[in-house]
């Protein structure tokens, strides 16, 4: 259709062009004889020139034309293929947002606050915690309990719990450091599997908080120095 188009167009412009110029060759001759004398002046080149233009100008039109249709086609290459890599993009951001949707997920955290009463306290056997030297999952678990349990509940009741979800890929670890730490007396469980500190664990916070690292779950928050007071002074009673 276009290239239907640029013909449509070459000829309305050959047409005329040609008649005009042939008319004005006709009456240069005409004018000037056969053959026509040398010219003698600027102004008695002009009519030939013009002629010339006239009978050029189509041709010079049409190899504009192509040009701009050879652009034309380019330029539409051109967007499919922009419009192909965006398609592209699309389908790469929409799998790698599920792919983080799918990770959120899998180590999505669990908080229950205020669980644990103190009439359920008071039924807690709490064996002497040992001086083994506590793993990185261990720490981050007191951490994070730790942390949580002063900037939450200063009061120390209730007790700020939390899980990890059973398909998280610290799961297992999870587990085994929280056995351990029920097992030295440190935390404690509720019955939906949320760990907690208790007081012995609260103590052993207070007194090893130097070693935690940064590492907790949670958007972990600086601890509040007066709540900080406030807990301490409650765990000399």
């Amino acid at each position: 259709m276009k290239h239907e188009d640029g013909n449509r167009t070459f000829w309305l412009v050959l047409i005329p062009s040609w008649v005009l110029g042939l008319y004005l060759l006709w009456a240069y001759i005409h004018a000037a004889g056969c053959p026509p004398a040398p010219p003698t002046s600027a102004a008695d080149l002009f009519l030939p020139l013009l002629v010339v233009f006239l009978l050029y100008a189509p041709f010079a039109s049409k190899i504009s034309i192509g040009k701009l249709l050879s652009i034309e086609r380019e330029l539409k290459r051109t967007r499919d293929d922009v419009e192909n890599f965006k398609s592209d993009t699309r389908q790469h951001v929409a799998t790698l947002t599920s792919v983080a949707t799918a990770a959120r997920s899998t180590s999505a955290l669990y908080a229950n606050f205020g669980s644990w009463a103190q009439g359920q306290q008071d039924t807690v056997t709490v064996p002497q915690p040992t001086d083994r030297k506590k793993s990185a999952m261990e720490l981050k678990i007191l951490h994070t309990l730790w942390n949580k349990q002063i900037n939450k509940f200063a009061s120390l009741l209730p007790r700020f719990t939390f899980r990890i979800n059973a398909v998280s890929p610290e799961f297992l670890e999870f587990r085994e450091a929280g056995n351990r730490l029920i097992g030295q007396g440190l935390i404690s469980e509720t019955d939906e599997g949320q760990f907690f500190l208790t007081d012995a664990g609260l103590r052993y916070c207070g007194d090893h908080a130097s070693e935690f690292s940064e590492d907790m779950w949670f958007e972990g928050k600086p601890i509040d120095p007066q709540k900080l007071q406030v807990v301490l002074s409650l765990l000399k009673k």
